[in-house]
């Protein structure tokens, strides 16, 4: 087994990171994933596959490939952080993050004290079922657990400066598509008025030391973020390779049926 990659070494790096999103829960294409180099796992709680069996075999599938995985939550609750965390995931992101008192209740709920209000067990997998020195467990934890957030709405754009500043906050996620609901009333992650908002969650990101990430759809893209301090890209979902891949294999299939008539 491959000692898993720091995240925050990483995201301390300032190195640009690229990650695909997980949402079938299949620890093959896990490992799919790590052997085609990919930084990290952005496994989606919120709407993929939510089996805890499934979630374990990510998390464990990932540690073992040497592979960061960190998972967005499904909704703000203390139980279910601890519950990814003590199974081997790197950290959690909070979907529609708003507000200070959300942000301050995920990061408690991801450190022990005296920085959080985390509850303590060692019994877990990450504690290696009780094999484990518990002050240097403690200690790990709260130095390496990620904590991020997801900036999706006109409401956490308004509270940007609040939300990225508090204390304990490492990653903050950009997401365009709900961001263009929100502000714009309608499906537009390109529109002239979003980009300007990413560029100003990236500024501040930026001035709080907070890694910022969005997702992308082509290179070009990819250019255009990095070039206003985007650090981490989310390059695709497996459920969206995976059809690519199928459609352009059906395509091909197509052409050459065709080509012979």
């Amino acid at each position: 087994m491959q000692q898993p990659v720091s995240f925050k070494s990483l995201l301390s790096s300032n190195k640009p990171l690229c990650g695909v999103a997980c949402l079938l829960g299949e620890s093959a294409l896990v490992e799919i994933a790590a052997a085609a180099k990919i930084d990290f796992l952005f496994v989606d709680i919120e709407h993929g596959r939510r089996s805890y069996d499934r979630l374990e075999s990510v998390a464990r599938t990932a540690q073992g490939c040497g592979l960061p995985a960190i998972a967005r939550l499904p909704h703000p609750d203390a139980k279910e952080v601890a519950r990814l965390l003590e199974i081997g995931y790197c950290g959690t992101i909070l979907p529609h993050a708003n507000t200070v008192a959300q942000v301050e209740s995920l990061v408690a709920a991801s450190h022990y004290p005296p920085h959080g209000a985390r509850s303590f067990a060692i019994c877990t997998r990450t504690g290696r079922y009780g094999d484990v020195d518990p002050a240097t467990y403690i200690t790990n934890a709260n130095e390496n657990i990620i904590v991020g957030l997801m900036i999706e709405d006109k409401e956490a754009i308004e509270n940007a400066e609040a939300l990225l500043s508090v204390p304990g906050v490492n990653l903050a996620f950009i997401g365009r598509a709900d961001l263009s609901l929100s502000m714009l009333g309608r499906l537009a992650p390109d529109d002239p008025t979003v980009l300007d908002a990413t560029r100003h969650i990236a500024e501040i990101c930026r001035k709080h030391h907070v890694a910022c990430m969005s997702y992308v759809e082509d290179i070009e893209q990819i250019s255009l973020f990095h070039a206003v301090g985007v650090q981490l890209f989310l390059l695709s979902a497996d459920t969206g390779i995976w059809l690519k891949g199928c459609q352009e294999a059906a395509r091909e299939f197509e052409c050459r049926i065709r080509s012979r008539g």
